[in-house]
């Protein structure tokens, strides 16, 4: 089984992300112990530094760690300012989108605009960038395609000691977006 992220007339860019004062974006993390969750890692070598990727298809935009990005030799120009607001028991965070940063992954260079917050994994890779990379996630060996291409990827599963981390990303804009998701057996 696996979940076929491909969209009808994708332009393969980025989706811009409005600066307006109607966007919002919502960032939730959520801390669950003793569970057996698993998180699907892709390397990525980021503006020249090499790190790990999570696949996250909840969350609707990318984002790169704020303690991350600011160890980048060579940083993204900073496009603006956002507040990531979280649901629930959840705080607001405040944000900056960086324009153009450069994701090696396979073969392949993109640039991509992407958030920066403080959060806890280096990169998330959202449900923005893996639609227009055409990802093709196969749950049956937890591989990875990106336009085509696969990439090396691995899973890590939670021990019952550890805490799994859950980060769900969401945009509020004044237009909607609609997403095509084919569950594939």
């Amino acid at each position: 089984m696996y979940l076929d992220l491909t969209h009808l007339g994708d332009t393969g860019r980025p989706p811009t992300l409005s600066l307006d004062e109607q966007t919002e974006v919502n960032l939730c993390k959520t801390n669950i112990q003793n569970s057996d969750a698993k998180t699907l890692y892709i390397p990525v070598v980021v503006n020249s530094k090499k790190t790990f990727g999570v696949i996250d298809t909840a969350a609707q935009v990318s984002v790169i760690c704020k303690t991350f990005f600011d160890q980048l030799t060579y940083k993204p120009k900073i496009k603006g300012n956002i507040v990531l607001k979280g649901a629930g028991a959840c705080s607001e965070i405040n944000a900056e989108i960086a324009e153009n940063v450069n994701l090696d992954i396979g073969s392949s260079t993109v640039k991509w605009d992407m958030v920066v917050a403080e959060i806890t994994d280096n990169l998330i890779l959202g449900i923005d960038f893996l639609e227009s990379q055409k990802a093709i996630i196969d749950l049956t060996d937890y591989s990875i395609k990106l336009k085509g291409e696969k990439v090396p990827s691995f899973m890590t599963s939670n021990r019952k000691d550890q805490q799994m981390k859950i980060y769900r990303i969401k945009i509020k804009k004044k237009e909607r977006q609609s997403y095509h998701l084919a569950l594939v057996k």
